[in-house]
């Protein structure tokens, strides 16, 4: 999921451009806290790699409707919260 997400676009839209890309709030550079390359880890927005990853778990758009479904047949999901 994380390489299908547009960094930048979001970091344009939600925080006008001032965010700094990480994987997590706690590893952020402004922070003074910056463990190891996990911080940086999976950052590239690569949508084709992201499908591929998904159907090779299973997740993929059974039903054809353009949502991709669990492999229990449920609908994924996402709760994507943030603040600016």
């Amino acid at each position: 999921m994380s390489m299908a997400m547009n960094r930048d676009e979001i970091n344009e839209v939600a925080y006008v451009g001032l965010g700094v890309p990480v994987q997590d709030a706690g590893f952020s550079p402004r922070s003074g806290f910056v463990a190891n390359d996990k911080a940086h880890a999976f950052l590239a927005h690569d949508p084709a790699k992201a499908m591929t990853m998904l159907d090779g778990i299973g997740v993929v758009d059974t039903d054809g409707d353009g949502f991709r479904e669990l492999p229990s047949g449920d609908t994924v999901t996402l709760d994507l919260k943030f603040s600016t």
